[in-house]
């Protein structure tokens, strides 16, 4: 008895050792669904009715600890859904079984099956999910059954497919539903489709008017083809093309269009579209050059955002709204013309534009928002129109090279922290008494504002920062502006200073205390009648940014010392009439135009050096000169004609030539050494010292000498006997030639004037 008790014993354990070694593991997986795993832990089995359990992240299936060795997953006909990361990371997983049943591909269900190199997918599946099959990356082949409707974004992203066919039942695809898929060079669409079509393994619309899907893998360049009217959501995203042609007739194109293509080199978009949407450019980081086309009226979110190869970008007129991070972390960008409709600077708009050097903010932009210039650490200078009215916090954070600030009156509020960590800046002026100051600054610097101001306030309250008061300023031009503090005005800013009648300037109630005065480069144009009667100002430098000095600038001032910089091209009528201390003016060779009586009534004025590149000379340009006034001009040249009409005296200076150089090795010229000899130009060479007493005295032919740096140390009387009217020294500016010049009143032309 107890023997057959024994056997039947040892039998059920046998069974039960039996029933144990076929399966490893296994359990529920879904409402009716159940998993189990063989005992060698590589196949997995989904048996049962309904829908795969969805999970939060691939870790969470019942079955991930055996994610190493699963290499074969059979779903059992009955399943309808493969759930969210139902199988993701199986990364030896290489043969795939699914049925008829199964009607959804959820997000993630393969998602990183590195191992996968095909896999049919049937019919009744209608939809394949978010990222379904993304980073497969040995997925070379894809079977897509007839019956098949829908393929969502990313579904194959990363998988190295050589060729995809559409089954005529498709009715939607997601435009990154091939992301980077870089082998993949043609799709082709089953003929039977009634919502796509296929040319030259481009996907389009059937009626060929919207291009819908363009393969990442196809290289050169591409012209979209005319019967295209518009081109789709991330159509060409990651595309290997270097170069895309877009025709005027496409009136729309896609978000994120050619999103992270980073062999794009080129596009050219004919005017026809009206917004460039969200992510049309995002991470192109070949992409050096844009033009927008002037059809464009919207530039959206992050349009161009990681374009970090960009160096310009021509936004026209069209434009009246951009939105945020539209040209951020575009890091090589340097020059951007901002429209002139534009109202609002947005969030984050250049924020990581390291390389931006300067930035000209249009009259008519009322807010500079948060952000939106910050780390652009080589802005050097940024002119705000008086337009603006909000500057956001953080909008110039870390700006390390901006070293001045000047916020016009119309600057109501300056956000906190809006000039964080600008370690360069040295001073801001605030031109409203009454603007909100929330903690701008965190660094040292001057502030300048108008006393009981809340700058001053502001000031009082912060240790780091100097007050200074202002005595007077304001506007004067749309993106210029104007201060004077002790009598020393300051005009910073870009672009032309308004017009004026005649007593109508802003400055003219101060006019009487200006004793200097500063114009910033930058400036393009002095306007007419802005620095009229200024009876303490005695010396100005015009700087080279300026073209145009406008109709009675300077008139009735006291200016004695003049330098006209390289760059201006035009004096206007009556720019310096009756500056009675002025004594000698040199025009540089940019100024093609001097207008009527621009130096009339300066009765003083003893020498004229004018280029023959000035090719008008106005009716009394120098009308009621002294008696001594000499013209120097080339023969033939309207500066030369107008003095002989005007019986002026008058020095060719094409008869100025260099016929007498000295010894190399020459350190000291004596006294007397060349006195009453008739060279008409002299050289002095480099390495020279010193010019002894007389050493050129009588020499009554002598036009001009140069004379080097090297030479520091000039006898009074060296030119003893030479016409100051007549005689020219040259030499590098700031050098003891030019003091040597000055200081004993003999006309001095810098090298680079020569």
């Amino acid at each position: 008895m107890w023997r057959k008790l024994w056997i039947v014993a040892a039998a059920v354990l046998l069974l039960c050792l039996a029933c144990g070694s076929a399966s490893a593991a296994g359990g529920s997986c879904g409402n009716n669904a159940t998993w189990e795993l063989s005992s060698d832990g590589k196949i997995l089995t989904i048996s049962g009715t309904g829908a795969i359990e969805d999970y939060d992240l691939y870790e969470s299936e019942p079955w991930y600890q055996w994610h190493e060795t699963i290499t074969t997953v059979n779903v059992g006909n009955g399943i309808t859904a493969i759930g969210v990361y139902n199988f993701s990371d199986l990364i030896n997983l290489t043969s795939i079984s699914i049925p008829e049943s199964v009607t959804i591909i959820g997000e993630e269900a393969f998602s990183q099956c590195i191992s996968l190199t095909s896999v049919d997918i049937p019919g009744n599946v209608e939809i394949i999910g978010l990222r379904a099959f993304s980073s497969c990356r040995r997925l070379t082949g894809v079977r897509l059954i007839n019956g098949i409707k829908k393929i969502e974004a990313f579904a194959f992203a990363y998988c190295p497919l050589n060729g995809v066919i559409i089954p005529r039942s498709v009715t939607a695809i997601d435009g990154k539903a091939f992301y980077s898929c870089g082998e993949l060079k043609s799709f082709s669409v089953n003929s039977a489709s009634s919502n796509y079509t296929s040319v030259d393994g481009v996907i389009y619309n059937k009626a060929k008017t919207k291009l819908c899907l363009f393969p990442a893998g196809k290289t050169g360049t591409f012209t979209v083809p005319d019967y295209v009217t518009s081109i789709g959501e991330s159509a060409f995203c990651t595309t290997s093309l270097t170069g895309i042609t877009v025709p005027g007739n496409v009136t729309d194109i896609g978000s994120y269009a050619f999103n992270n293509s980073d062999k794009l080199a080129t596009v050219q978009i004919q005017p026809g579209i009206e917004t460039i949407r969200r992510g049309t450019f995002d991470i192109c980081t070949a992409l050096t050059g844009f033009t927008i086309p002037d059809s464009v009226k919207k530039i959206e979110k992050q349009a161009f955002r990681h374009c970090k190869k960009l160096q310009g970008v021509l936004i026209p007129d069209s434009v009246t709204e951009i939105e945020s991070e539209a040209f951020s972390n575009c890091e090589q960008l340097k020059n951007v013309n901002l429209p002139k409709n534009l109202q609002v600077i947005p969030e984050s708009c250049f924020v990581d534009c390291y390389n931006m050097t300067g930035v000209k903010i249009p009259d008519g932009v009322t807010e500079i928002a948060k952000s939106a210039f910050a780390y652009c650490r080589k802005l050097s200078r940024v002119s705000i129109p008086d337009s603006v009215a909000t500057i956001g916090q953080y909008a110039f954070q870390d700006c390390s090279s901006l070293t001045h600030v000047t916020l016009p009156p119309g600057v109501e509020a300056i956000g906190y922290n809006a000039f964080k960590d600008c370690t360069e800046l040295a001073g801001v002026d605030v031109l409203n008494k009454n603007a909100v100051i929330s903690a701008p600054f965190n660094t040292s610097l001057v502030l300048s504002g108008y006393s009981g101001s809340t700058a001053e306030t502001y000031a009082a309250g912060n240790s780091r920062i100097t007050f200074r008061a202002i005595q007077d300023g304001g506007v004067l031009g749309d993106r210029v502006t104007w201060i004077m503090i002790d009598g020393a005005v300051t005009v910073r800013g870009e672009g032309d200073m308004y017009n004026y009648e005649s007593e109508h300037t802003p400055l003219k109630e101060v006019r009487d205390l200006i004793d200097s005065l500063e114009i910033a480069d930058g400036i393009t144009s002095i306007g007419n009648f802005v620095f009229e009667g200024c009876p303490s100002l005695q010396e100005l430098t015009i700087p080279g940014s300026v073209r145009r000095i406008g109709v009675g600038a300077f008139c009735w001032s006291a200016i004695s010392k003049l330098e006209i910089s390289r760059g201006v091209e035009s004096i206007g009528v009556g720019a310096f009439s009756g500056c009675t201390n002025l004594r000698s003016v040199t025009i540089p060779d940019t100024v093609s135009s001097m207008w009527n009586g621009c130096f009339a009534e300066c009765e003083n004025l003893t020498r004229a050096i004018i280029p023959p590149t000035v090719t008008v000379v106005g009716d009394q340009a120098f009308d009621d000169w002294d008696d001594d006034l000499t013209i120097f001009a080339c023969r033939g040249s309207a500066a030369h004609t107008y003095a002989v009409d005007n019986n002026i005296h008058w020095v060719d200076t094409d008869e100025i030539e260099e016929d007498f150089i000295l010894p190399k090795n020459l350190i000291t010229i004596q006294q007397q050494a060349f006195m009453g000899i008739g060279a008409r130009c002299i050289t002095i060479p480099n390495g020279a010292k010193t010019i002894g007493s007389k050493a050129f005295a009588n020499c009554t032919e002598l036009l001009q000498i140069h004379i080097p740096e090297s030479v520091t140390n000039i006898a009074a009387d060296a030119f003893d006997g030479l016409s100051k009217n007549q005689f020219i020294i040259i030499g590098e500016p700031g050098t003891y030639a030019e003091t040597y010049a000055v200081t004993n009143g003999y006309v001095f032309i810098g090298e680079s004037n020569g």
